[in-house]
């Protein structure tokens, strides 16, 4: 897949690549246990990709209108220092996110599903 435009010239500038979870890191379907627990499936190249990422010295974060603990120890065992559960505000999560490590607006992409 070959970037146009805009796009080509700002993917090597990125540092921050913020993500949402459900439809992104999943497949989209939530999934509830006999106890109305929630559920969520990973792809373990997804975790490859970005533990790569952070290896590279770049900073990734979730950012997610959900709540869920499973995500909290996905989260956890790929060494993902930001994850923000329960947004209510995305934009302003990701802008938190970018104060808090000296990053620029321009600096950053999400990628989610959703408006």
């Amino acid at each position: 897949m070959e970037l146009a435009g805009e796009a080509k010239d700002r993917a090597p500038r990125i540092r921050l690549l913020a993500v949402d979870c459900d439809g992104v890191l999943t497949d989209g379907r939530l999934y509830f246990g006999g106890a109305g627990e929630a559920l969520k499936v990973f792809d373990v190249r997804d975790g490859q990709g970005i533990v790569s990422w952070l290896e590279s010295g770049r900073i990734f974060a979730i950012v997610t209108a959900r709540t869920s603990p499973i995500l909290a120890a996905r989260a956890d065992d790929l060494g993902i220092k930001h994850l923000v559960q329960n947004s209510k505000d995305k934009a302003g999560s990701i802008r938190g996110i970018c104060e808090a490590e000296g990053i620029e607006l321009s600096e950053t992409a999400f990628v989610g599903d959703d408006l």
